[in-house]
């Protein structure tokens, strides 16, 4: 069974959602697709907010390149929204080898044409 790692950047409501989504559709996306999908980093601005969360602390991190600097880590999600620091943590992750998944309009309105050009460059 192949492995993903996820790196997921915010964990506001998009954020969690989507750790909700991963975590508890686990069993069924590695049926369907044979692909273990795991969210191994999370960033956060405070990480004393999260010390009583149901996720495990140890996921948690406040330093961005704990995700953009780790080479197990191989799609970075980008849920802060904004568009810094976003851009940058998306560009680095792209210039890094990682996937890149985003749904931050304005980001795309302003620098698709970079991030588009940098993920062909890098074939991510």
């Amino acid at each position: 069974m192949k492995k993903i790692n996820i790196g997921l950047l915010g964990f506001g409501n998009v954020g969690s959602g989507t750790y909700e989504t991963l975590y508890m559709n686990k069993e069924h996306i590695e049926k369907k697709s044979d692909i273990d999908i795991s969210v191994s980093k999370i960033l956060v601005r405070n990480l004393e907010k999260y010390k009583t969360s149901k996720v495990p602390f140890e996921l948690f991190t406040d330093n961005p390149d704990d995700i953009l600097e780790d080479e197990n880590i191989d799609i970075v999600v980008e849920v802060l929204g904004g568009v810094e620091p976003a851009t940058s943590y998306m560009i680095k992750a792209l210039e890094n080898g990682k996937h890149v998944v985003t749904a931050n309009k304005k980001l795309l309105a302003e620098y698709g044409n970079e991030i588009f050009a940098l993920a062909a460059e890098k074939n991510v």
